[in-house]
């Protein structure tokens, strides 16, 4: 058996739309295996069926009095039709074979009364009965095919994102060199140097003075010789107090 890498001849993309064709295939294949099983088809004679003739209506003597609901009735009537039924395989899933029971019962032990009441509950027609069930199956594969698809393409943006992305090298351990005791106290000591002085000290020289600024002198009261807090508007004397202040004024 020969395999190929198809990484080597196509791209990602062609690689995610190819992966995305052959799952849709594989799928609809499935569930075509699926629709097409004798289980799921009609039979074309039913021998177990017989259809009753229509009776004309006939009012019994107790007609007006209170009648059991139908359920009922056909709940408590004996079933002698045969039941066969086949089972269905579903798609992954082998199939096992199991016995199929059947169960007849005389038609002399059935009730005329009861007759009656079950072959209107089983009256049906076959077109509603085959029209019902194209349309299930029609509503079922399109629901399928639509989920597949999805699931599909997810799977491919997940395959083309993890194609994409880099490995992460993660270094193994014991890898890095682990520096003894007085290496790190060196590199403490250089780190300490270059926090406590400038780095390109020349562009600061414009900004930053060489010497400091003197600080300005408080300005003292004329008269009391406190910390003077005002100033004269006329003369622009300093004083403290009111009466500095008239003091002032009277000179």
């Amino acid at each position: 058996m020969i395999f190929l890498n198809l990484s080597e001849y196509c791209n990602d993309e062609e690689l995610v739309r190819f992966a995305l064709t052959k799952l849709v295939d594989d799928e609809i294949e499935e569930d075509e295996q699926f629709w097409n099983q004798d289980a799921l088809k009609e039979v074309a004679e039913d021998t177990n069926y017989q259809e009753e003739g229509e009776a004309a209506d006939v009012f019994d003597s107790d007609f007006d009095e209170d009648e059991p609901d139908q359920e009922e009735a056909v709940e408590n009537e004996p079933d002698d039709r045969v039941q066969s039924r086949k089972r269905l395989v579903y798609p992954g899933h082998p199939a096992s074979k199991k016995k199929q029971k059947k169960k007849v019962i005389s038609a002399l032990q059935r009730d005329p009364n009861d007759e009656q009441v079950h072959g209107r509950s089983t009256d049906y027609k076959p077109d509603e009965l085959t029209e019902d069930l194209e349309v299930e199956r029609s509503i079922r594969k399109s629901t399928r095919t639509s989920v597949i698809v999805r699931q599909a393409e997810r799977d491919a943006i997940r395959a083309a994102v993890q194609a994409t992305m880099k490995p992460i090298k993660r270094k193994k351990e014991g890898e890095e060199k682990r520096m003894t005791q007085e290496e790190m106290l060196l590199e403490a000591a250089q780190t300490g140097c270059s926090y406590l002085e400038f780095r390109n000290g020349a562009s600061f020289h414009s900004k930053v003075p060489a010497t400091p600024v003197p600080y300005s002198q408080k300005s003292v009261c004329a008269v009391t010789g406190l910390p003077s807090k005002y100033r004269d508007p006329k003369t622009g004397v300093p004083y403290a107090t009111k009466e500095a202040f008239k003091v002032i004024q009277e000179r």
